[in-house]
Formats: structure tokens, C-alpha cells, sequence
């Protein structure tokens, strides 16, 4: 690493009803080098956008409902890609978070490997979108910061 260089250490911000949820996911995490922001709600989403965060993991087990909306709110307002976590497997609820814009589904009783597997590619696949100004497809050009078209 170059002299005077800082690396910035992954945030990743986890929201769940459940101080049990999100305690587990903190323990997961941190020690693989994430820095982990709890949450027990998105209420206030545009706040969690400040934090920059490099992902954010939204605990579908209590209203899968509440966290599609969130999912959509937290695309529009953050670029992090959004990893739900789901209570049972069901192809409809995974089919419904990807629509509502995730990045990833994960069962909330994945193995530690796997969420963090899951959580790293979910990163490494929003980077080079992430660290853009702005995102082209063919003649459409999309400005990052004023999303103008």
C-alpha cells in the first residue's frame, strides 16, 4: 500500500426487528473486516444513504411486505446493493425482492460462509457501478448524482 494511503473499511448497515438478528449479523461480519451499522428499522432511509454504505442486509423474516418497500426506497436513495435476508425459502418472495431491486436473497439461517460469500460478491459486483459517475447502456447515459438522464 502506498504511504499515505487509507483503505476505508466496508460499511455495511443491517436492519432487522430483531436485536437477536441483527446481533448475529454483526457477529458474522465484523470480524471479516466489515464495519456494521444496526438498525431495527428503515425508517429513515435517507439517513442510512449518508453512512455510504458498501451494502445493506434487510431482514425480510417479520413483514416481507415492509422490507420490499424498503428494498425500493433504499435503491433509490443508496447505490449499495441490498441483501435480504428471508425466513423459509419461497421462489414467489425471492422473485418479489429481486423485483423490488436486491441484489441477493439469502435464507436468514445461511451458514456464516455463505452470507459473507453472498455479501462479498454482492460488493464486488456493485464496485465498478458504484465508483462512477455515471452508468451508460448503449446511447442511454444515466448521471449518478442528479439521476438525469
Amino acid at each position: 500500500m502506498a504511504m499515505g494511503t487509507v483503505t476505508r473499511q466496508p460499511v455495511v448497515i443491517t436492519v432487522s426487528g430483531s436485536a437477536q438478528t441483527r446481533s448475529h449479523l454483526a457477529r458474522i461480519l465484523r470480524p471479516a473486516g466489515f464495519r456494521v451499522i444496526e438498525r431495527s428499522d428503515a425508517t429513515q432511509i435517507a439517513s442510512l444513504a449518508l453512512h455510504e454504505p458498501s451494502l445493506v442486509v434487510l431482514d425480510a423474516s417479520e413483514s416481507l411486505v415492509r422490507t420490499l418497500g424498503d428494498c425500493r426506497m433504499l435503491v433509490l436513495a443508496s447505490q449499495a446493493p441490498v441483501l435480504v435476508l428471508l425466513g423459509t425459502a419461497s421462489e414467489r418472495a425471492e422473485v418479489m425482492c429481486f423485483n423490488a431491486g436486491a441484489a441477493d436473497v439469502v435464507l436468514a439461517r445461511a451458514s456464516a460462509a455463505l452470507l459473507l460469500a453472498r455479501a462479498r460478491a454482492a460488493i464486488g459486483q456493485a464496485k465498478p457501478f458504484m465508483n462512477s459517475s455515471e452508468l451508460s447502456v448503449g446511447p442511454l447515459r444515466l448521471e449518478r448524482w442528479s439521476r438525469r438522464l
